[in-house]
């Protein structure tokens, strides 16, 4: 992953949120960039919970697992990510 993909605020909120136990996603473009995507994006989305999509759990262990700077995250693959942000690209 290049380290443009996540600003410094990104991912201390990552590093945050992992080191608490939350579970979470990235998806969209965002999780199109951790792949290593050749694109670029304005945000990142994140989801707690799973609306338009299978149960979290589900998507949970079955999302890409990625480290970043020491913390483990999970990103759905793009074509799961879009209909879960409810756009159809950025």
């Amino acid at each position: 992953m290049d380290d443009f993909a996540l600003t410094p605020a990104e991912r201390r909120l990552f590093r945050a949120l992992s080191e608490r136990g939350v579970r979470f996603l990235i998806i969209g473009m965002g999780a199109a960039l951790i792949e290593g995507a050749p694109l670029a994006t304005q945000g990142i989305d994140v989801v707690l919970t799973a609306h338009g999509l299978e149960a979290f759990d589900v998507e949970y262990e079955q999302a890409l697992e990625r480290t970043v700077d020491g913390t483990s995250l999970r990103v759905l693959p793009l074509g799961a990510s879009l209909p879960a942000s409810g756009r159809r690209g950025d």
